[in-house]
């Protein structure tokens, strides 16, 4: 593991939330947070972390933590959540 953070949140805004909300968490909140810890940030949404699902899976397995953002309900991030848990790896 290299110290890589992967954020699993929702592509775009979920019905209800202010335009740009998942991009402000993201950039305002998630990311300092993560390199204050000594983390690299990487949403998994973003093209160099999801070429192929099992790209994807790899990320969700080898990352050091997995943020998974649950508020809207978006099944990646249950997703992402039920695989660190069934693995019994972190994940917040």
């Amino acid at each position: 593991m290299d110290n890589k953070c992967l954020i699993i949140m929702p592509e775009k805004d979920p019905e209800g939330y202010a335009k740009g909300h998942c991009d402000r968490v993201f950039q305002y909140i998630l990311v300092p947070a993560c390199r204050f810890a000594g983390l690299t940030p990487t949403r998994a949404n973003d093209s160099a972390a999801s070429d192929t699902p099992m790209d994807i899976l790899r990320n969700i397995i080898e990352s050091e933590i997995v943020i998974c953002d649950l508020s809207a309900k978006n099944p990646n991030s249950l997703y992402g959540f039920a695989i660190r848990q069934s693995l019994n790896l972190p994940v917040t």
